[in-house]
């Protein structure tokens, strides 16, 4: 299954996603990392991707900010299945002025538990470990 994850400061958080592929989906996940919005080259693309993942503050260089990718992808496929990672506390106010669905929100410092409470939502587990 892939994921994908639009997050410049993945090395912080990548060992909570490497927990949760090893110990509930048998390292059956493979994550798509895309610092900047712009990397993803086809867009279109996106609907191959079981999660996607979408830091709200992304690079500088980046060309778009979290909630402007969300709103792009969302005209790609009205229904993705988009997780917004973030330390900001107000983000739900933000997505409702920028007119954006609520989506599931994951706080910064990323607890592997949720995380995995999150991939549950979307990706039957392949272990039995609670």
């Amino acid at each position: 299954m892939e994921i994908a994850i639009f997050e410049n400061e993945f090395g912080l958080l990548e060992y909570s996603f490497d927990l949760v592929n090893k110990l509930y989906y048998n390292n059956e996940l493979k994550f798509s990392v895309f610092p900047k919005s712009q990397d993803l080259e086809k867009p279109d693309t996106i609907v191959i991707y079981s999660i996607i993942f979408v830091d709200l503050d992304l690079s500088p260089s980046s060309e778009l900010d979290g909630y402007a990718l969300i709103s792009e992808l969302i005209k790609i496929r009205k229904k993705l299945p988009i997780v917004i990672i973030t330390g900001a506390s107000n983000v739900q106010e933000k997505l409702k002025q920028k007119k954006l669905p609520d989506f599931p929100i994951l706080l910064k410092p990323i607890d592997f538990k949720k995380l995995f409470k999150t991939f549950e939502k979307f990706i039957e587990p392949k272990s039995t470990l609670k």
